[in-house]
């Protein structure tokens, strides 16, 4: 007999920072929100959040996000992994654009350098954004931030 260890979503990391969007993107952000907060799982206990991301990945419900945020001089901020509860895209000419709305757990973003060594690891992995396929790495990750 083996014994299987049970797989995990996947896990992607969103490297952002902040900007001012457009009334046409505050429009659009607006009105996902509004389905999101219908689909949401744990309204209580949970915080809604979104980000804006343009280029051609495609978050999937049911994905886990952490973002990484780059706040200029006030530092870059890890939050706890949120799950995928929705996404609106559209085209902008010719680019995608999308919304991408989280619900995550209710706890403190970190410092990415704390974050970093607390598992032991650079800054620069932890600032590379996309999926994490390193089945160890993204295991220590979801850990650490679990228990922050």
């Amino acid at each position: 007999m083996t014994s299987k260890r049970p797989s995990l979503p996947r896990l992607l990391l969103a490297q952002l920072h902040l900007e001012d969007w457009s009334e046409r993107d505050q429009a659009l952000h607006d009105a996902g929100m509004l389905v999101a907060k219908k689909r949401r799982e744990h309204p209580r206990s949970f915080e809604l959040e979104s980000f804006r991301y343009t280029g051609k990945w495609h978050y999937r419900l049911g994905d886990v996000v952490i973002q990484v945020t780059d706040e200029g001089s006030s530092g870059v901020f890890v939050t706890p992994p949120g799950n995928v509860r929705y996404v609106r895209t559209r085209k902008d000419g010719s680019r995608l654009v999308s919304f991408v709305y989280l619900e995550r757990p209710a706890r403190r973003r970190r410092q990415v350098k704390s974050l970093a060594h607390a598992l032991g690891c650079t800054q620069k992995q932890l600032r590379r954004g996309g999926l994490i396929r390193d089945p160890l790495f993204k295991e220590a990750l979801m850990n650490t931030l679990a228990v922050a």
